[in-house]
């Protein structure tokens, strides 16, 4: 909404970039609240709060208008956040309360920013229902709600949060590789990923 732009580093932080002023801003994650070993990904809420998947210091909540940090971690006790290392965050499109949360070892997480509180879908031996592997690298929510996600090893998984089931795609429909670093859809609904 400012026209800023907003740049996740990992290894550094955050940085604001005001391409008419051409000034930057740096909040290091060592010198904000911002924790861990900086921002992974980020999200932008419609209120204009962002929403930032750190590496090792969990979900941060970003409010640019008062420069206020929220984290919500594994060890807060409260939130559900599984773990601390993230590497996805998205917002859904059809209730912009819910964050999508891709985790390091510790599955998807459905975040509901309202009520503070999560919940966890984890691989389970033997179930194909359930996610394919705990290490979500990649979302895309397509323009039906339809989630799709990119996992490291376990290929990529279509998710309808309605029904609770996961269906599992890998080399059975000719991706060459289980690890999704991104996915995204064009137009017309054809996927695309980057993969190994």
């Amino acid at each position: 909404k400012s026209g800023k732009l907003w740049i996740a580093v990992y290894g550094l932080g955050l940085v604001s970039f005001d391409p008419a002023t051409e000034a930057a801003r740096l909040y290091s994650a060592d010198e904000s609240e911002l924790g861990g070993e900086g921002a992974w990904a980020l999200a932008a809420a419609p209120d204009g709060v962002l929403w930032i998947a750190t590496w090792g210091g969990g979900l941060v909540k970003f409010n640019p208008r008062d420069q206020s940090f929220v984290r919500y971690t594994s060890s807060d006790g409260l939130s559900g956040i599984p773990s601390d290392n993230l590497y996805e965050v998205v917002i859904d499109r059809r209730d912009p309360a819910i964050l999508w949360i891709g985790t390091r070892e510790a599955g998807l997480v459905r975040f509901d920013t309202k009520t503070e509180t999560s919940q966890v879908f984890r691989s389970v031996p033997r179930r194909p229902e359930t996610i394919s592997h705990d290490d979500v690298l990649s979302i895309y929510q397509s323009e039906d709600g339809i989630l799709w996600i990119g996992t490291d090893g376990g290929g990529l998984n279509r998710f309808d949060d309605r029904s609770g089931r996961f269906e599992r795609f890998a080399d059975n429909v000719g991706i060459a590789n289980g690890t999704i670093y991104g996915v995204i859809g064009d137009s017309r609904g054809v996927l695309w990923m980057s993969t190994n």
